[in-house]
């Protein structure tokens, strides 16, 4: 059974997650976009971008983690999470 928990993310996970948007883009839209743009994706840029999200107070950074691996990331602008969300399947 998984766990599945839905939480805030913290600064320090900011370079895991532009390295997920990395590896879903690529997956994602290879063959849509042209392959020099996602051979390109530069993820130190994209963790700056998620750095200054999580460092905006009018966006909350959250991120879904599976049996504790960290599995995707959204921002949501005045999301408030005051306790994490568990769902169990």
């Amino acid at each position: 059974m998984e766990n599945v928990i839905i939480r805030r993310a913290e600064f320090n996970e900011c370079p895991e997650l532009a390295k997920i948007k990395g590896e879903v883009w690529n997956t994602t839209y290879r063959g849509i976009y042209a392959d020099e743009a996602l051979d390109n994706y530069d993820i130190a840029k994209n963790t700056r971008i998620f750095e200054q999200i999580r460092n905006n107070p009018g966006i909350e950074l959250v991120l879904a983690e599976v049996d504790g691996k960290i599995v995707e990331g959204i921002d949501a602008n005045r999301l408030v999470l005051d306790h994490p969300l568990t769902v169990q399947q």
